[in-house]
């Protein structure tokens, strides 16, 4: 699997998610948070699957939220929905 954002590789039972976002530090922002999240939900109906690693490309892990991009129209119930799987895009 490979978004935008997000590529996943399978290792036999790991299945390795890396972000990528490296100009920006693997930051999270909205589309990353809906990547992570719906890539998670796949993995989970992956019976052969029994570990994920979470990564990212370029010189850092995350560098934490997108505060840029969640300063425009900031709305954290949106983010806590989506990261706690309530909200499917």
């Amino acid at each position: 699997m490979k978004t935008k954002v997000l590529s996943r590789l399978d290792r036999e039972s790991v299945a390795i998610l890396t972000f990528e976002r490296p100009t920006k530090l693997n930051a999270l922002n909205y589309e990353l948070v809906d990547s992570i999240v719906h890539a998670l939900e796949r993995i989970e109906e992956e019976k052969h699957i029994r570990a994920v690693v979470l990564t990212g490309s370029g010189r850092a892990f995350s560098a934490g939220a997108d505060i840029h991009e969640f300063s425009k129209g900031w709305d954290p119930r949106r983010l806590i929905a989506v990261s706690s799987g309530a909200v499917r895009t």
